[in-house]
């Protein structure tokens, strides 16, 4: 079963553009994104992971929904945020 375009799902960015035009400002506040959760049969694993832009979102269900070992499981509303300062914290240590 094909998972549908949600057109309820709310999205800070409308465009991939958009999305990294804030993000190189090296802030971008709390903001409406959505997370798809997959499995792949083929290789037995389970993925969730953030989409930030309608544009993307489109584009990977459309993608997802064509694989014939893909099983879309969950497709929700979340949060996200990003600012430089933690990402470069988080990367001091490598």
């Amino acid at each position: 079963m094909k998972t549908k375009v949600n057109p309820d799902f709310k999205f800070e960015f409308e465009t991939d553009a958009e999305l990294e035009k804030a993000q190189m400002t090296g802030y971008v506040p709390l903001c409406d994104i959505v997370r798809i959760t997959f499995h792949h049969s083929g290789f037995d694993t389970t993925i969730d992971y953030p989409v930030k832009s309608r544009e993307t979102y489109i584009k990977d269900l459309e993608k997802l929904n064509s694989i014939d070992d893909v099983e879309i499981l969950k497709v929700y509303q979340d949060k996200w945020y990003y600012d430089i300062n933690e990402y470069d914290k988080i990367n001091e240590h490598d």
